[in-house]
């Protein structure tokens, strides 16, 4: 086998690489000439973490929906807050008028 990467391969390594993936030199040579069972052990690496991204996004997005209930609710209350204070205003107003 000739020692120097071909042109495949370098793309290969590019691709793994750009999706935080470690394969062998040894192992993207297999890929690249189609060897039967070659690419399974990388797809499953690649799967396990797709898997792990998407459950931290899962937790990420649940936490950030717990926030925006939150201030939804604090922002609900300075509403209930500020109508309250409007309401003696107007009572102020007309008992002062009287």
């Amino acid at each position: 086998m000739d020692q120097e990467l071909t042109e495949e391969e370098l793309q290969d390594l590019k691709v793994f690489s750009k999706l935080s993936l470690h394969v062998p030199e040894k192992t993207v040579r297999k890929i690249v000439l189609n060897t039967a069972g070659a690419i399974e052990p990388a797809l499953h690496v690649l799967k396990e973490k797709l898997q792990k991204k998407l459950e931290h996004d899962g937790d990420h997005t649940t936490i950030l929906q717990m926030k925006v209930n939150r201030l939804e609710h604090l922002v609900h209350l300075k509403d209930m807050r500020i109508q309250d204070l409007t309401q003696h205003l107007e009572t102020y107003k007309t008992k002062g008028k009287a």
